[in-house]
């Protein structure tokens, strides 16, 4: 294996050991909670710990399993975002699946496989892109975990009391501009 595709697969690594730190332990209740709550009849402005690692898992098959190898299957993004989790052992066990599946994919490439093209929205778009789509769009779903996380056990370390004030301003403060500022990748 070249020392680009190396890198690549030291920090998909990286970022498989990042997730399961954040996930490993947390109660079922923790995975499937949502730092503000969901008003009735709107779709929730923020995701939940197994929504995100499922996403995480399913764009990492659909990238570097699916598009990687020119096919381009019906995905269901939404349903992604939406999972609720068991447990945290059900959710890792998707997670080192695909983890295992962009390992396999990286040691079989070679250093000229990553200008190869494929189509994305209608454009060629090469490997390489693909790969740093991928490391960039997971990290940022990463940091986003650790912030739930970390969200959720401040609400619980005040008896629930932080997570309905912040949320309640945080609401009122965005309600006019959040939808027009989400961007789905």
């Amino acid at each position: 294996m070249s020392s680009e595709l190396e890198t690549y697969a030291f920090f998909f690594n990286r970022h498989h050991d990042a997730a399961q730190a954040t996930l490993a332990g947390l109660p079922v209740e923790a995975l499937n909670w949502r730092p503000l709550p969901v008003r009735a009849g709107e779709a929730p402005d923020t995701n939940t710990l197994a929504g995100l690692g499922t996403h995480v898992a399913g764009s990492q098959r659909y990238w570097l399993g699916e598009m990687f190898h020119g096919r381009n299957p019906a995905r269901d993004r939404e349903a992604e975002l939406a999972a609720h989790a068991g447990g945290w052992a059900e959710l890792l066990a998707d997670l080192d699946e695909a983890a295992q599946r962009v390992q396999a994919t990286l040691a079989g490439m070679t250093p000229e496989g990553l200008t190869e093209t494929v189509q994305y929205r209608n454009a060629p778009v090469t490997k390489r892109w693909m790969i740093n789509h991928m490391l960039a769009h997971v990290a940022g779903h990463l940091a986003e975990m650790a912030l739930i996380r970390q969200l959720w056990e401040a609400a619980q370390a005040a008896g629930g009391r932080r997570q309905r004030t912040v949320s309640a301003s945080i609401q009122k403060r965005n309600a006019a501009s959040w939808s027009t500022t989400r961007r789905r990748f």
